[in-house]
């Protein structure tokens, strides 16, 4: 589209917007991501925080295998697959347009690229002691 001169959401002064069909954020030509294909027009900031959410779900994926070699019902698989199905619903939240507060942090499809990476991290951590340390503490719920 074209106007006089607009800003977009990023801060650039520009005559050609566009809006995000994902966040519906007006972008200016250097923040978007066209795909003539399909007609649609992204921002950088969707593109990045999908590239965010396809790595959170590597990530489950990967430790979903290193689940299933685990010894079933010993406590480091009952803590692990607890810990892991906390992180998938999380994941569900965020890439069904929903939106929750975890750990003092807000998740949704709006999180920024770095909380998500962030996420990885805090749960990277947590399943690396569980996986390491279960055999030193009992299972108590």
């Amino acid at each position: 589209m074209t106007c006089q001169d607009i800003s977009c959401d990023c801060g650039h002064v520009t005559q050609t917007y566009f809006v995000c069909t994902v966040c519906d954020q007006i972008t200016c030509d250097d923040c978007t991501n066209m795909n003539s294909d399909e007609q649609t027009t992204i921002c950088n900031l969707c593109v990045e925080h999908k590239e965010a959410v396809d790595k959170l779900f590597d990530f489950i994926e990967l430790n979903i295998i290193v689940l299933e070699n685990i010894e079933y019902n010993s406590v480091k698989y009952l803590k692990y697959k607890e810990t892991l199905q906390i992180l998938k619903m999380l994941y569900n939240i965020i890439i069904s347009f929903d939106s929750i507060t975890y750990e003092d942090e807000v998740y949704n499809y709006l999180s920024e690229p770095e909380i998500i990476y962030n996420l990885i991290k805090k749960f990277t951590n947590k399943l690396y002691y569980i996986y390491n340390n279960s055999d030193n503490f009992l299972y108590a719920e």
